[in-house]
């Protein structure tokens, strides 16, 4: 592997690959509990020092991430989410009970989404911060999915996949 960082990401991360256009490669993350595959998105030289920096992060943070997530994520379902759609019928009327499920309580989201993967990008948005993404599969929104940006472990923006 004589691209830039792939060596060095693939002595940390197992089954590490390269799946057009990112490499990908899992490993156990402290900070969610349990293995998780990780994705990185290439520049054309390889990956970069900084996302190196991010990976090492990533793979080293031993705070557990997922209550303050909980609480996030039902906070960005109850104001964006919830009630955000419904089907129609062919009266152009709403179906009752087609939108997005009602939550009352925050631990009632993790039924919500499934397969996370932590995404680092190419680009970051700060100069300095540990940047990176979650991205799971979410039931409200199958095509676009849910896209959780983290900087320096705070979820700081909620959205589709491609954040």
């Amino acid at each position: 592997m004589d691209t830039p960082g792939v060596a060095e990401a693939a002595a940390l991360l197992r089954d590490f690959h390269f799946v057009d256009p990112t490499w990908d490669g899992t490993a156990f993350l402290p900070f969610w509990g349990r293995e998780l595959d990780v994705s990185i998105d290439p520049d054309e030289d390889g990956i970069t020092s900084r996302q190196l920096k991010v990976l090492k992060a990533v793979l080293a943070h031993a705070d557990d991430l997922r209550p303050a997530f909980e609480k996030a994520l039902f906070a960005y379902y109850q104001a964006d989410v919830d009630g955000s759609y419904c089907s129609y019928d062919e009266q152009a009327r709403p179906i009752p009970g087609s939108g997005p499920p009602k939550l009352t309580e925050s631990a009632q989201v993790w039924g919500l989404i499934d397969d996370p993967v932590v995404c680092i990008p190419l680009y970051f948005r700060t100069k300095s911060a540990i940047e990176f993404s979650l991205s799971f599969n979410c039931e409200w929104d199958r095509e676009h999915g849910l896209g959780v940006l983290y900087r320096n472990w705070r979820p700081v923006e909620f959205g589709g996949w491609d954040l």
